[in-house]
């Protein structure tokens, strides 16, 4: 895993073995970006399992006959600056051979509360999608969610180990849970200052 700080990837990059392998043809690129060309995840995910020579065998298990790898590529900003991100490294790079993937969560029944999730989950259930979790920032939509969610999603898939979801959802609600208690301690507090300002005002402490 590589995560590269900046706006964009381009010809003069200092990360020349990330540009080589988004540049080679033979490399399996997964772009999960919202476009409207980009494949649902489980269509996207079989096309790479495809390329890089997966076989599903009567056991259920997968055997690999190609020595290649999947490469997932992620983009982490405000959605204004990751829709700018997108056009300039899609331009930028050799990305015909890309498989572009977009999450399409209201697809799947939606749980509207982190609580919900253990009445409705069971082991043969999908991933469980709660409706703008990362409550922090608001997306423009339910279906535009947050980079971790979207890599835990993707990863889950990949390896095909929900644990992985849960393990990094877990982290994000934990994250959102602590930002929503001091929200509310920022805003008691706010409240009791001003009560006191009012008080004091009129003579009345």
């Amino acid at each position: 895993m590589k995560t590269i700080v900046g706006r964009g990837l381009g010809p003069d990059s200092n990360h020349t073995d990330v540009m080589n392998i988004l540049n080679d043809e033979n490399q399996v690129v997964l772009l999960i970006f919202p476009h409207p060309n980009a494949m649902d995840l489980e269509q996207g995910i079989k096309l790479a399992e495809r390329q890089c020579g997966f076989t599903l065998e009567d056991d259920a298990s997968f055997v690999k006959s190609e020595n290649k790898k999947m490469n997932l590529l992620f983009i982490d900003a405000t959605w204004k600056h990751a829709r700018e991100m997108e056009a300039k490294l899609t331009k930028a790079l050799d990305s015909e051979h890309w498989i572009r993937i977009q999450l399409i969560p209201e697809e799947i029944t939606p749980i509207e509360s982190i609580e919900e999730i253990s009445n409705s989950q069971d082991e043969t259930s999908q991933t469980p999608f709660v409706q703008r979790r990362f409550q922090i920032r608001a997306p423009p939509s339910p279906n535009h969610l947050s980079t971790a969610e979207c890599l835990a999603w993707v990863a889950s898939r990949v390896e095909r180990n929900p644990i992985i979801y849960e393990s990094i959802t877990k982290v994000l609600d934990y994250m959102v849970n602590l930002w929503r208690v001091n929200v509310a301690s920022n805003n008691k507090s706010k409240v009791a200052m001003s009560q006191k300002q009012l008080c004091i005002k009129h003579n009345l402490v």
